[in-house]
C-alpha cells in the first residue's frame, strides 16, 4: 500500500510537498494536512490519495475566494465566476462556496440589504436601478424583492433629489427646457419610478431667465448656422431649426433668430 515517506515545507507559506514511497507525489495545503491528520509513515489507498488531492483543490479555491472577498463584499455568483476563471474543478468550487456560506462570508440576502442601505445613504440608484444592479451580480429575484421591501417612497425620493441637485449644479450651455429634459432622462437611467421623477421635477424645475435663454439661443443658433453653411438655404434652415428644438428652444424665438441670421448674412 502507498506510504507517505516525507512531508516537507514549500517556500510558499502554508504549502507542503508530499512524498509517497520515496518520490514526490503532490503538494497540499496545510489545512488539508491538518484536516486528514497526515503523518510520515501513514499508509493510504490510491482512492485516499486522490481524495487528498481533491481536497487540496477545495482548499486552494477557498483561499482564492477569501482573498477576493478581502477587498470588498461579493455575491455567490461573483465568487463562483472568479473561481471558474481560475479553472478550479466544479466540485472544489461548490465545496468552497458551501463553506463560505456556512461561515457567513457569503450571504446574498445580507449583501442585498446592505447595498440598499448604502444606496439610501450615499447612492444614486432608484428602485429599478438597484434591482438591475443586484440582478447582474446574480442575486435571486426574491432576495432582491425582500431587500427592496425596506426601501420607502420617501427614501427613494430623497435619493432622487440628491441626483437632481448634483445634476443641476452644472447646467452648462443648456436651456431651462433642455435641463428639465436632461434631468428626467438622468433619473430614468438611474432607475427611479415615474412617480418619484414627477415629484422631483416639480421641486427642481429650473427658473427661466429670459435674458440668459435669449443669449443661449443666439449663441447656439449662430454656431449651428455656421456649421450648416454647406447646405442649401431651405435645408440649412431646417437642420438648424431641428437641432435647436432638440436643445430645448421653442418655435417662435427660433424662427425669429433664424430670420435675423439670414438677414445678417444677406447684409454681408
Amino acid at each position: 500500500m502507498p506510504t507517505i515517506t516525507s512531508i516537507a515545507t514549500q517556500k510558499r507559506a502554508g504549502r507542503y510537498n508530499i512524498y509517497v514511497d520515496g518520490h514526490f507525489a503532490f503538494g497540499l495545503d496545510e489545512s488539508t494536512i491538518v484536516r486528514f491528520a497526515l503523518f510520515k509513515g501513514q499508509e493510504l489507498t490510491d482512492e485516499e490519495l486522490q481524495h487528498l488531492q481533491d481536497d487540496d483543490e477545495r482548499a486552494k479555491a477557498l483561499a482564492t475566494a477569501l482573498d477576493y472577498l478581502s477587498h470588498q463584499s461579493r455575491t455567490v455568483e461573483q465568487v463562483q465566476k472568479k473561481l471558474r476563471g481560475k479553472d478550479y474543478p466544479e466540485n472544489a468550487i461548490a465545496q468552497a462556496l458551501t463553506q463560505l456560506q456556512e461561515l457567513h462570508y457569503l450571504d446574498d440576502a445580507d449583501y442585498a440589504q446592505r447595498f440598499v442601505q448604502e444606496n439610501v445613504r450615499s447612492g444614486e440608484r432608484g428602485r429599478r436601478g438597484i434591482s438591475d444592479w443586484l440582478r447582474t451580480r446574480g442575486v435571486a429575484a426574491d432576495t432582491i424583492e425582500s431587500a427592496l421591501a425596506a426601501l420607502t417612497f420617501d427614501e427613494e425620493e430623497s435619493i432622487a433629489q440628491r441626483v437632481a441637485q448634483k445634476y443641476l449644479r452644472h447646467p452648462g450651455q443648456k436651456s431651462a427646457k433642455a435641463l428639465t429634459q436632461g434631468l428626467r432622462q438622468q433619473l430614468m437611467q438611474k432607475g427611479f419610478s415615474s412617480e418619484v421623477i414627477d415629484v422631483v421635477l416639480e421641486d427642481n424645475v429650473p427658473e427661466v431667465d429670459q435674458e440668459h435663454e435669449d443669449a443661449l439661443l443666439r449663441e447656439q443658433a449662430a454656431k449651428l448656422w455656421r456649421q450648416k453653411r454647406r447646405f442649401k438655404p431651405a435645408e440649412r434652415k431646417m437642420k438648424v431649426k431641428q437641432a435647436l428644438f432638440r436643445k430645448g428652444f421653442s418655435g417662435t424665438p427660433v424662427d425669429n433668430i433664424l430670420a435675423d441670421l439670414e438677414a445678417e448674412e444677406d447684409d454681408d
